[in-house]
């Protein structure tokens, strides 16, 4: 009976450490807003890659920002925090333009906003758990057999990773191989269902040779 009560116990403990790891990994995921020619509000998510000072960088798939009406505000909010911020593009990629990568990298001020440190992990292999998020929840996937289909290209540094709940509010969101610790695989940036993400090794390699330094 003792040992029974001190598993139930274990076992709650690891539910509420991961729970409260999970609320800090969600201040480090944003959402983006932009107006577009037509008019009409595009949604996009992404995450924050570093920071200069109280300036933050966030990462998010470029076509989130492809039909963006000239001039207008990219509005971001950042964790579960209601504070709207505008955000300036420092680099900007999009396949529709011939770049070979969807990418758009963008700086908001956040004076004294604390975020966990990501830890980049390139490998994502078949019945490896993957979390993304969908609606500011995170999600889970992970099938057995080949039902992630992860499958990787290695010339467009991409992978392709069954996630049915994705839509498009979602491109540019994180995805990682852990629920309780940010260990970030990349973003996502097409799909439905089966979903293409942009390995985070390509997305940091952009950045080291464009981007002055960031700190983690």
């Amino acid at each position: 009976m003792r040992i029974l009560l001190l598993i139930i116990v274990f076992l709650f403990i690891v539910l509420i450490v991961n729970a409260q790891d999970t609320t800090a990994i969600k201040r480090m995921v944003c959402r983006f807003k932009v107006t577009r020619t037509s008019g009409s509000p595009e949604y996009g998510t992404g995450f924050i890659l570093g920071h200069q000072n109280d300036t933050l960088y966030l990462a998010t798939a470029g076509h989130v920002l492809r039909y963006r009406a000239k001039n207008a505000p990219i509005i971001v909010t950042i964790g579960d925090s209601a504070d709207t911020l505008h955000a300036c593009i420092k680099l900007y990629r999009d396949t529709d333009n011939g770049d070979s990568e969807d990418l758009a990298i963008c700086s908001v001020v956040a004076k004294g906003y604390e975020y966990p440190k990501f830890i980049a992990l390139d490998t994502l292999r078949t019945n490896m758990p993957v979390f993304y998020y969908h609606n500011e929840h995170l999600y889970a996937e992970s099938g057995e057999g080949d039902q992630l289909l992860i499958t990787r290209n290695k010339k467009a540094h991409t992978y392709k990773v069954y996630m049915p709940d994705v839509q498009g509010g979602d491109s540019g969101g994180p995805v990682f191989t852990s629920g309780a610790s940010p260990y970030l695989t990349g973003i996502v940036i097409s799909g439905d269902r089966s979903c293409e993400v942009l390995c985070i090794s390509q997305i940091l390699d952009i950045v080291k040779k464009e981007l002055p330094p960031l700190n983690p």
